[in-house]
């Protein structure tokens, strides 16, 4: 009851079997005990944010960027926080730094949505056209 790493794994094996309450209560817990555990915090503002709460999990990634500001995928998944969001200027700045950083940001996209078009459609947010491109029209 007191190993972390242990809510973490199983935090992450509810996340990939898309029962994210569970992923969040167990990555919760994982941050309790250790408050400064990027990885939590990560995998639980993914959570989050599969469940339409952007904000919390935006929180979420602050806080792992705090905690590592070199972990680029942070950067990434928060960009696409912000799409939901309709912060543009705050999408588009997370994306370009998770770009700079190695990371894949059309294939991170993609993994969620077909295009731009798609996530266009199932969101009814019209996503603007500087962004679109950099995420592969």
């Amino acid at each position: 009851p007191r190993l972390e790493i242990a809510y973490l794994g199983r935090g992450i094996a509810y996340s990939n079997i898309d029962d994210y309450d569970k992923a969040i209560a167990d990555c919760t817990i994982a941050i309790r005990l250790h408050p400064g555990y990027m990885q939590a915090y990560h995998v639980r503002g993914i959570a989050y944010a599969k469940n339409g709460y952007y904000v919390n999990s935006i929180a979420d990634f602050d806080e792992t960027i705090n905690i590592d500001p070199d972990f680029g995928p942070a950067y990434c998944d928060r960009g696409e926080a912000w799409l939901h969001l309709s912060e543009w200027d705050n999408a588009k700045a997370d994306l370009a730094d998770a770009k700079d950083m190695g990371v894949d940001i059309v294939a991170s996209f993609r993994n969620d949505y077909k295009d731009v078009a798609d996530f266009d459609r199932r969101n009814g947010i019209a996503v603007q056209p500087d962004i679109a491109e950099m995420l592969g029209g």
